[in-house]
């Protein structure tokens, strides 16, 4: 700024001019004390000159047009929101945007937003209100390719079948039943008869106790599942070992409630390990895969080391 200090205030970033502009027709000094302690500005203030002035005033204008542009375009009102966006280009050619794009833009980005929404609502079971969302998204953009009723009942039945599946791992085959009973209510395309499911999946689990070494195969990124009852909580040491094998071991610890306590991995082939603390005496899943689709036949080991008593 000038030597008299007059000018320091425009100084600072034009994103702060451009504010500060928004109370040019206040008299001198311009901004609140509050406003030039945030800004770090001094008491003394002036005016910038009458062009400085003007050029500020258009570019808060144009920042104004593009807002509203924002606003409308995520309401689903394109054609405004070019407009819009065309006016504050008009105003302040500086501004890098293309209308059309832009707009476009904004709009696939909030139709992208209202169907993760619907997801993740149907998810949880609220199918009505995963509907709503999933029709608003429609709304913005005619040519999804769904019906919002079908998607959200299908989105929750899926989620459904995986409680199912965590049911019938942890052993709990008629809870996985009633499950895979509701997700066939909601989507008739499903082909699996509850019962069976659940009971193959939970046969699949096999049991393994601490202290012991177990053996088994990953076939192409498949993962096998083994079932830990530990009667203390304690330190749990897991090792899954590629037994002279191309395996690249991943190894995963689950609570029983489905919840992910700990993963490892190892790209060269060697041991993959688990080491927690288990907060609780019970029942825990552990999964032996591969990383990508690397196979080959594995060991593993499971040790608990009891915590100590107190004094």
């Amino acid at each position: 700024g000038g030597q008299d200090g007059t000018v320091r205030a425009w100084d600072a970033p034009d994103r702060v001019l451009v504010k500060a502009a928004g109370r040019i027709s206040r008299p001198a000094p311009i901004l609140t004390a509050t406003e030039r302690q945030r800004f770090g500005i001094g008491q003394e203030v002036s005016l910038p000159d009458p062009q400085t002035l003007q050029r500020l005033m258009v570019q808060a204008q144009a920042l104004d047009w593009v807002e509203q542009g924002h606003t409308l375009a995520r309401a689903g009102a394109k054609s405004a929101a070019i407009a819009a966006f065309e006016q504050a280009r008009q105003l302040d050619s500086t501004l890098a945007l293309d209308p059309e794009a832009l707009a476009q833009s904004i709009l696939r980005s909030q139709v992208q937003v209202l169907r993760f929404a619907g997801a993740s609502i149907a998810r949880q079971g609220d199918v009505d209100r995963a509907v709503a969302k999933f029709e608003a998204a429609l709304a913005l953009d005619p040519s999804l390719p769904f019906v919002p009723q079908e998607e959200a009942q299908r989105i929750y039945s899926e989620a459904l079948v995986e409680e199912g599946h965590r049911l019938a791992w942890q052993g709990d085959v008629d809870g996985a039943v009633a499950n895979f009973e509701a997700a066939l209510a909601l989507d008739s395309s499903l082909t699996i008869d509850p019962l069976a499911e659940a009971q193959r999946i939970y046969a699949a689990v096999l049991p393994i106790t601490t202290g012991e070494t177990v053996t088994g195969t990953v076939e192409r990124g498949a993962a096998g599942y083994w079932r830990l009852e530990t009667n203390t909580a304690g330190v749990v040491t897991i090792d899954l070992i590629a037994d002279n094998s191309e395996l690249e071991p991943y190894l995963y610890l689950y609570a029983q409630d489905g919840s992910t306590i700990d993963e490892s991995f190892n790209f060269s082939g060697g041991d993959a390990r688990v080491k927690v603390v288990l907060p609780q005496a019970g029942r825990y899943l552990i999964g032996a895969t591969g990383f990508g689709d690397s196979s080959g036949a594995y060991r593993l080991t499971v040790s608990v080391e009891e915590e100590a008593s107190g004094p």
